[in-house]
């Protein structure tokens, strides 16, 4: 079949690096334009991008999809995979066949922007991959298939992603391969839903008036983003990598403890792991590092902001 592929970051580039090593023909892309990125903020092309120009795939990159129907006129099936972007419906009706969405999540949970991240932070114990026919309102379409995947305590938001990505791949793949004999989508049980909301900055900044638990689940979902912080005055100290210990302090406070530095929640301890500071060159550290070298930020007794 002539496919068109529409994704924007490396969730998506993994996938189409599987689906241009299957018969069909990959003959168009669409993926968001550069923007700039990185604490340089230089202008970059999306991983996507990257992949396309590298296999000499025409790649497009409109700001806008209204009227554009010439992009997708002329394809049996266009594949959607966290392209960032609403399609509005000439585009995903236009294909022959369908517009198809490969969702990290297990539809109808999670419909929406972060379901990588919002399933960690929620503590869900399974998630997985949808293959959905794109519909009008966002995520509610069909589902021809589902994967699933147990979710482990260790898992961070990038290792998800790559976990996720390949079983869609493999999901995808299946569905391709046996389209024309596959049965009609199963509709989503709409009661079921929850949303998937887009991270903001807000969700970075932590709240010590919630428990270890919770704080940690948002340092593993958060690792590869926007990393999860504690606030002093105008100062972060990033959190990349903690574990939840039994023991007690004041909500924000910065304790010793026998197993290394740790800050009290509203119940136990979030031990640190790696840190990293907004001064200097900003390198992750451990905390004992962080210690001896910024004892102002990082030292038994700092009252880290709280806010409930």
């Amino acid at each position: 079949m002539r496919l068109g592929f529409a994704g924007t970051p490396e969730f998506a580039a993994i996938i189409l690096r599987e689906l241009i090593n299957t018969p069909h023909e990959v003959v168009r892309i669409l993926t968001q334009p550069e923007r700039p990125s990185g604490r340089g903020r230089t202008v970059q092309s999306s991983a996507v991008q990257q992949v396309a120009e590298a296999l000499g795939i025409v790649c497009e990159t409109p700001t806008d999809l209204i009227g554009r129907e010439d992009l997708v006129d002329d394809l049996d099936l266009l594949v959607v995979v966290a392209y960032g972007m609403i399609l509005p419906p000439e585009i995903f009706r236009a294909p022959q066949f369908a517009s198809l969405n490969v969702h990290a999540s297990l539809l109808p949970r999670w419909r929406g922007a972060a379901p990588i991240e919002r399933s960690i932070m929620a503590g869900d114990g399974e998630t997985g991959v949808s293959i959905m026919r794109i519909e009008k309102t966002l995520d509610t379409g069909p589902v021809f298939a589902r994967t699933r995947h147990q979710l482990r305590s260790d898992e961070t938001g990038p290792s998800l992603a790559k976990t996720l990505a390949k079983l869609g791949s493999a999901a995808l793949i299946d569905v391709l391969r046996d389209w024309d004999t596959l049965p009609e989508p199963s509709p989503q049980d709409h009661r079921q839903a929850t949303y998937a909301h887009k991270l903001s900055p807000g969700d970075s900044f932590i709240s010590w008036a919630t428990t270890a638990v919770n704080v940690e689940r948002i340092v593993r979902a958060l690792s590869g983003r926007s990393a999860a912080y504690a606030r002093l005055g105008k100062h972060r100290i990033r959190i990349l990598k903690a574990k939840v210990v039994a023991g007690s302090a004041n909500p924000g406070e910065l304790v010793k403890t026998d197993q290394g530095f740790a800050i009290g929640c509203s119940d136990g301890l979030l031990l640190l792991d790696t840190v990293q500071l907004n001064r200097g060159q900003g390198n992750p550290m451990s905390a004992d590092v962080a210690a001896n070298g910024h004892a102002d930020l990082f030292s038994t007794g700092t009252q880290y902001d709280v806010v409930v």
